[in-house]
């Protein structure tokens, strides 16, 4: 039996925590995460440009004989939904996760919305809540937080407050956030909000991963981090990761509409896939 790693895709490194718990949890299996941070955040790039990026780092993922991918970007989920849709392998996407947890279990309930404000803007998530009220909190202030190793400290208490303001005093239900590295400020959260049930983003995937994905019980494998940051720079900003992997620096994109070539791509991972059959 062939093994076949899993992707992850991530326009930043927002979903490293999720990389570094499945690792340690399926040792068995290997993953492959694959951030585009160079080249993110992509709100102020034009809509081609944008695309040209997803679709560039989704070939190059599936060329890694990937069965199955995560897709931890909203951006690029926010663009390309239909494209993750019919890639022809088992496909988890970060919202559907999110949206379908929290209206099995908060239906019609008052909600606190972490997010950056162009999710927020977007509407992605917000269209698809089944709430009674939704309290948004742009939630740009903390990234760099973390990626400065700035955590449990004065300044991330007092960002938090700053972020949370819109849902302090109100009737919270539950505090959700679509952004995976924000549970290393779950102890800053909690400061603030103290009895807010708060969803667990890494938990969600975890269980989706072991009823979605294949799962192997023999021969440890190793896992991989794909990202065009200098090898130094990345374990500077990923300075919380205490799994083991691979690090491979990845060449800078160039640009061209590849539409074409990514169907070339999705068609003959289905061929590999008869074959194996």
């Amino acid at each position: 039996m062939i093994k076949k790693p899993i992707g992850i895709l991530d326009a930043g490194l927002e979903g490293l925590p999720v990389f570094n718990e499945l690792v340690k949890r399926f040792p068995n299996n290997s993953f492959i995460y694959l951030s585009d941070f160079t080249n993110y955040p992509y709100e102020e790039k034009d809509s081609k440009e944008i695309l040209q990026y997803i679709n560039k780092n989704t070939n190059e993922l599936l060329l890694k004989g990937i069965g199955s991918i995560i897709v931890l970007g909203n951006s690029m989920i926010e663009y390309s939904e239909d494209l993750y849709n019919h890639l022809g392998i088992p496909t988890i996407k970060i919202n559907d996760l999110i949206i379908n947890y929290v209206n099995d279990n908060y239906e019609h309930k008052n909600m606190l919305f972490l997010a950056k404000s162009y999710i927020i803007k977007s509407a992605m998530y917000n269209k698809n809540f089944k709430y009674n009220r939704l309290y948004n909190a742009p939630s740009e202030q903390l990234d760099e937080l973390i990626l400065n190793k700035e955590v449990k400290t004065a300044k991330s208490f007092n960002k938090m407050a700053e972020v949370l303001k819109p849902g302090m005093g109100k009737d919270i239900d539950v505090i959700v956030y679509v952004d995976a590295y924000l549970a290393n400020l779950k102890i800053e959260l909690k400061e603030y909000l103290p009895h807010t049930p708060i969803i667990d983003l890494v938990k969600l995937i975890i269980d989706s991963v072991e009823k979605g994905c294949e799962i192997y019980d023999k021969k440890k494998e190793t896992s991989y981090v794909y990202c065009r940051l200098d090898e130094n720079e990345f374990k500077e900003k990923s300075y919380y990761l205490d799994c083991k992997y691979k690090y491979v620096k990845m060449d800078n994109l160039v640009l061209k509409d590849d539409k074409e070539e990514l169907e070339k791509l999705k068609r003959k991972a289905l061929k590999m896939d008869n074959k194996q059959l």
